[in-house]
């Protein structure tokens, strides 16, 4: 068309250069955006705070994090991914982030509750084995790989089962407490003066009314009374108990029997040194009342027997006794009997006056130094050691000094002044 005649061409090629620019542009923008889109997608991304996840298994738990993002991301990247497939890479990467936070979540959680229970809290129902293990998570003895626990001894349990491994707690804290309440409530009916017929009526009332769970039952049995079961008995609970948490195979009203008995025991040993204790008292008052009754105008003297009492004390727990007084430095040998006293000098030097209290002089000594610390009269404090030679020519004080010199530490029941020969004293 030019050869012929002139021929302007700058518009056609100006408008041509305009549409491949406004291309570019268009092109550009598009990268733009879906540059911008894959940033805002990215950021959706969940991270793990690594603060939050404990350290046993951090570096197994941030590694897979990571590996989940960088997945994510490359899917995100694709060029040739939908808007729709972009929000479903998201949303796994999300979902897969989340069960391991969640798994940290549950694993620290457990850790925590393992390290809360010391080793009096578990129960003996648990297997060696598992006590074993409970060790080794005690001291971190496994690694995290793939999401499995490896132990030292080569055992491998996946995330589930480890955080099902609970040890079993004792359940017998309740019944310790029945057993200290009973003592306490049975020595009160005792000293009330309730006869044999009325005690058993409110025992048998009491256990009938105490039910057990499987598990309490368990714990009862081999926790606290280990030793005291039939032969073979034990572990048939434990066998039994294991299965399943609950009795099968064992004939559970024998069980509940044992324990039962053991209570009622517990009950009938408060009881009867309260009610012999009420019988003793009945029967002095009824001694008095009898030689009353005669005509002899006679009473025992208090003074006397309060003298034998406290004789039996100073013997029983002559430290306790001698801080009634004074907070003087004391030393006691519970074997050898001896008791020292400390004393100073001018110059502050500490020195030890020693009692033999397998001796009837040495105890005498010491008794009265202290009832005369006690701010008592000498007419009184005459009656007090009155009680004490009754105390010292008394059997009880013959099997105390025997123990003693025959090198054996003497027996730790007290001695009883309630069968001292105190008898009745004239008071006009």
């Amino acid at each position: 068309m030019a050869a012929n005649r002139f021929t302007d061409v700058g518009d056609v090629v100006g408008e041509a250069v305009m549409r491949g620019e406004q291309a570019i542009l268009r092109r550009r923008a598009v990268e733009n955006r879906r540059q911008e889109l894959q940033a805002q997608a990215i950021a959706q991304l969940p991270m793990l705070d690594e603060s939050q996840v404990p350290e046993q298994m951090r570096e197994y738990a941030m590694g897979e994090a990571m590996n989940i993002r960088n997945e994510a991301i490359a899917a995100i990247q694709d060029k040739n991914i939908t808007p729709v497939e972009r929000q479903l890479a998201i949303s796994k990467a999300m979902g897969k982030v989340n069960k391991i936070a969640t798994q940290a979540g549950d694993f620290k959680q457990w850790i925590a509750n393992l390290a809360e229970m010391g080793q009096d809290d578990l129960s003996k129902l648990n297997s060696p084995e598992l006590m074993s293990k409970v060790d080794d998570i005690y001291k971190g003895n496994y690694t995290v790989q793939d999401g499995q626990f490896i132990f030292n001894d080569g055992e491998v349990k996946d995330f589930g089962a480890l955080v099902n491994t609970r040890p079993i707690s004792r359940r017998s804290d309740s019944y310790l407490q029945q057993l200290q309440t009973v003592g306490n409530e049975y020595e009160k009916y005792g000293l009330q003066g309730w006869d044999e017929a009325s005690f058993n009526n409110k025992i048998d009332n009491e256990v009938s009314n105490i039910k057990y769970t499987d598990a309490d039952l368990a714990s009862v049995l081999v926790d606290e009374m280990d030793g005291e079961l039939p032969l073979g008995l034990e572990q048939k609970i434990k066998d039994d108990f294991e299965d399943n948490g609950q009795f099968d195979t064992i004939d559970r009203d024998n069980l509940v029997k044992i324990v039962s008995d053991r209570y009622k025991a517990a009950a009938r040993d408060a009881y009867n040194r309260s009610k012999e204790l009420y019988n003793k008292k009945v029967s002095e008052k009824l001694a008095f009342e009898k030689a009353k009754a005669k005509g002899k105008g006679e009473s025992a003297d208090t003074d006397i027997i309060l003298g034998a009492q406290e004789a039996s004390k100073l013997l029983n727990n002559p430290s306790e006794y001698f801080r009634s007084v004074s907070g003087d430095k004391t030393k006691f040998n519970e074997v050898t009997r001896e008791f020292s006293l400390a004393t100073y000098d001018d110059d502050g030097n500490e020195s030890f006056i020693t009692y033999d209290l397998l001796n009837e002089n040495d105890i005498t000594r010491l008794f009265n130094e202290i009832q005369t610390n006690k701010s008592y009269t000498a007419a009184v404090r005459k009656k007090l050691e009155e009680g004490l030679r009754k105390l010292i020519a008394s059997p009880q004080f013959a099997e105390y000094q025997k123990q003693g010199e025959a090198g054996r530490r003497p027996t730790t029941k007290p001695i009883d002044t309630g069968n001292l020969p105190i008898g009745f004293t004239n008071r006009e």
